[in-house]
């Protein structure tokens, strides 16, 4: 009987590898939870994106993760609302605002809905600022441009 658990264990090895291999390479950051608000798995991409420690990460505590996450966020109480309706309508998909503070542009802007690239009157940061704007135009996207 153990011999034959650990025969099926070995068989599927190949197929979890390959899983992990894809979650990986994807530009998207990917957090799986369980029903009981556990970390199942996730992507380097996620803890990237939200700059998650990997003691985080790998506590697999859902809450510990988005309490972690929410001084990043402009409105937390939005978040903690959506986070909810997503976890009640696990077969629900969000492409929300993405508010880039970065020099670069985000792998995965394409994801969102809207996007809000943020420059400021720094000389070095203006000409990144220049250069996301093409690099969107590029793309066929019309960026908007508002002075605050």
């Amino acid at each position: 009987m153990f011999g034959a658990i650990s025969d099926d264990a070995r068989g599927l090895q190949p197929i979890v590898s390959l899983l992990r291999a894809t979650l990986e390479s994807t530009a998207d950051g990917i957090l799986v939870v369980d029903r009981d608000g556990r970390i199942v798995t996730s992507n380097r991409q996620f803890a990237v994106m939200w700059r998650i420690p990997a003691e985080v990460v790998t506590s697999r505590d859902d809450e510990r993760a988005i309490a972690f996450v929410l001084d990043q966020l402009r409105d937390p109480e939005q978040f903690l609302s959506k986070v909810r309706e997503l976890y009640s309508t696990p077969e629900a998909e969000s492409f929300d605002l993405l508010i880039n503070i970065a020099p670069q542009v985000p792998d995965f802007y394409e994801r969102s809905s809207r996007i809000a690239d943020l420059v400021d009157a720094d000389a070095g940061r203006r000409e990144q600022g220049r250069e996301r704007y093409r690099y969107y135009r590029e793309r066929g996207i019309t960026p908007e441009t508002h002075k605050l």
